[in-house]
């Protein structure tokens, strides 16, 4: 979950995809809660946020790399 609680960040590692989602849609009738799907290096990661909570920041374990989601 983001920082602010207003976006979940799912991860489908295996898949290689993120998946965002806005968890204030279900306030709004006929509102899409998938915001976007992020396709990935399919590997074993971990999300974390910037302080600010604008970015979120995609570590992979075994290609050593990372990946910024804005």
């Amino acid at each position: 979950t983001s920082p602010d609680a207003r976006r979940l960040y799912a991860s489908h590692s295996k898949e290689g995809k993120l998946s965002i989602l806005d968890t204030d849609c279900r306030q709004t009738p006929d509102c899409e809660s998938l915001i976007k799907n992020i396709t990935l290096a399919a590997d074993s990661y971990k999300i974390c946020f910037t302080p600010s909570g604008d970015n979120a920041m995609i570590g992979y374990q075994e290609s050593n790399h990372i990946t910024v989601v804005e």
